[in-house]
């Protein structure tokens, strides 16, 4: 390594609430959706009914929210691990899965 950046400690995987729905893909192995897998096979465009609207709404509230609380984390000096930490925190306030879990497990472990 040269200049600042150093490997960080990996942190041990977060943990989520059982009272918090789990997506399917947080049970396969590699993370793979098998709602997505099978909606790319369908051509037609899929129209929402009022509740999967509301759903939408709530899940795009969330996601804001939660990618506000990154934001504020941001400075110099802040691990990703760090901010990672601040959006699994905020996810599991709002009772919703942090979607980022096991995605790429601590990929990037240097200082920002």
């Amino acid at each position: 390594f040269t200049g600042p950046l150093r490997p960080a400690k990996l942190t041990p995987k977060r943990t989520v609430p059982q009272s918090i729905a789990r997506p399917d893909y947080a049970f396969h192995p590699e993370g793979v959706s098998f709602e997505e897998r099978q909606a790319k096979s369908n051509r037609e465009v899929k129209v929402l009914d009022d509740e999967e609207k509301e759903g939408l709404r709530v899940a795009c509230r969330l996601g804001r929210e939660v990618l506000n609380e990154a934001a504020k984390a941001c400075a110099p000096g802040v691990t990703t691990d760090e901010i990672d930490r601040v959006v699994h925190e905020a996810c599991i306030e709002r009772e919703c899965y942090p979607s980022p879990l096991g995605w790429v497990p601590q990929l990037s472990q240097k200082l920002l």
